[in-house]
């Protein structure tokens, strides 16, 4: 070949078969391994046929009942109320399969940082880096999330964070309105075990159904507004951009600062 080639031209051959994938000589001499294949398939004898097999209906596959959603919705209900602390909740979400999101997630989600914390951060759902690592605001959002606490004087070990939707929606699409219900007794438990003082409802989902809105995150976001518990008390909430689309407008970053200060105001 190389008496026949430039030396040009034979590198763009090997350049070729090397992104290919083919990185190494098997031997010092080609092979034509069409030609070997025609050859042993021209020396082979034809098989025997198989004698024919009665056919026999194949047993029904058992496929689990389908749970309608209320009754979903309302188990998951029970679920949450007969927890008496945040480590119940938790083997309480483990064992609840009325959310189809559980098959299909690698992780689940739960919370982070500090239970009992004076203020608890709400995130929306598990991203996939969230997923892949097992923890809630991972990379690269995570970083950001933490210099957030860092500006005024907090960090994981000082705030509780948790989560509306516990397990990442395929693709990272956005959860259903099914999902979405059936998830939310377990954060509305979440919240009134780890009774914090103040709410940070990060991002449009936990700002617009804890405490019911239909306006617009960049409307919400700033406005302190009261999360109702069951017994009738009712926690500070202030809704804030969520890291992760402060990632993508980092213009944004100047409302996020001036909600940073209005939380650092109210925890002094």
């Amino acid at each position: 070949m190389s008496e026949t080639l430039s030396r040009p031209e034979f590198e763009d051959i090997l350049r070729f078969y090397q992104e290919a994938g083919l990185d190494f000589a098997m031997g010092d001499e080609p092979v034509d391994q069409f030609a070997a294949f025609e050859a042993q398939k021209a020396a082979a004898k034809p098989a025997a046929a198989m004698p024919a097999l009665e056919k026999k209906a194949a047993a029904p596959v058992p496929r689990p009942t389908a749970v309608p959603d209320e009754a979903a919705i309302a188990a998951a209900r029970a679920m949450a109320e007969g927890c008496a602390s945040i480590p119940e909740l938790l083997e309480a979400l483990l064992g609840f399969e009325g959310c189809g999101l559980k098959f299909t997630a690698k992780s689940l989600i739960f919370a982070d940082g500090k239970p009992l914390a004076p203020v608890m951060f709400i995130s929306d759902v598990p991203g996939r880096e969230d997923d892949l690592e097992g923890r809630l605001l991972a990379a690269p959002g995570g970083l950001l999330f933490d210099r957030m606490l860092a500006a005024i004087g907090l960090d994981r070990t000082s705030a509780y964070l948790g989560c509306m939707i516990p397990w990442r929606p395929p693709g990272n699409r956005a959860p259903t309105a099914f999902e979405i219900d059936v998830c939310r007794p377990f954060i509305e438990r979440h919240i009134e075990l780890a009774a914090p003082k103040l709410l940070v409802l990060l991002g449009d989902l936990p700002a617009k159904t804890l405490v019911p809105s239909s306006d617009s995150i960049l409307r919400l976001r700033g406005r302190w507004r009261d999360f109702a518990l069951a017994d009738g008390r009712a926690v500070p909430a202030l809704s804030m951009l969520h890291p992760a689309y402060l990632m993508k407008q980092p213009a944004q970053k100047r409302l996020a600062w001036a909600d940073l200060l209005a939380l650092k105001g109210r925890l002094v």
